[in-house]
């Protein structure tokens, strides 16, 4: 006779495993997070768009080309995450303050798709 495998209640949810992201391997990207993302968000720059645009006049060029290659290659693995594990994400291992309410909020930071595959500023057809 064998075991019979336990089964799971209908109603439990199956769990998305955590990306395996660290702070480390995305620099620029957890001091632009940390930095501009933090608890003033909306009272000192209104919105995660905003605050791109004002570390673009505060940052030199290379810190710019840093940011954005590293959101674009964190946006291209955030494709198809759940939104809730993509916070979890920003606030764990960057700690942010901000967390975005919808995909939409979240891919003003974090490109995604044919975005994430460009340079920042060149199009994407």
């Amino acid at each position: 006779m064998t075991a019979a495998k336990p089964s799971r209640p209908r109603h439990a949810r199956a769990r998305t495993p955590p990306l395996a992201v660290s702070r480390g391997q995305f620099p620029a990207l957890a001091a632009f997070l940390r930095g501009y993302l933090h608890e003033d968000l909306d009272r000192e720059h209104g919105s995660a768009g905003a605050a791109l645009a004002a570390f673009a006049k505060d940052a030199a060029p290379e810190e710019i080309a840093a940011l954005d290659d590293e959101r674009r290659r964190l946006g291209a693995r955030l494709e198809g995450v759940p939104l809730r594990t993509a916070r979890a994400l920003i606030g764990r291992e960057f700690g942010a303050a901000w967390r975005p309410a919808t995909r939409e909020e979240l891919h003003e930071v974090f490109p995604a798709g044919a975005e994430a595959a460009a340079p920042s500023g060149e199009p994407t057809d």
